[in-house]
């Protein structure tokens, strides 16, 4: 199963993207910019990275802040 995962519950962002028991790409920043304007650039790069078609992606996960926010929409097709 491949899993995207997204964290912006504290002050570092995350993207992973897993597979089974496998790390396919992982991206963490710790800066002075909001999470809206880290994770979606985030995700980009770890996609170029491991060149995922979106469509193989069987599950996201979503890990937020009470302060969040960003609107929560599907990534997936």
């Amino acid at each position: 199963m491949k899993i995207l995962a997204l964290d912006s519950s504290g002050l570092v962002a995350g993207v992973a993207v897993t597979e089974d028991d496998n790390l396919l790409g992982e991206y963490t920043i710790n800066y002075k910019k909001t999470h809206s304007q880290t994770l979606l650039p985030m995700l980009d790069e770890v996609a170029m990275m491991i060149e995922p078609d979106l469509n193989s992606i069987d599950a996201e996960i979503y890990t937020l802040s009470l302060h969040d926010a960003l609107p929560i929409y599907s990534l997936l097709p």
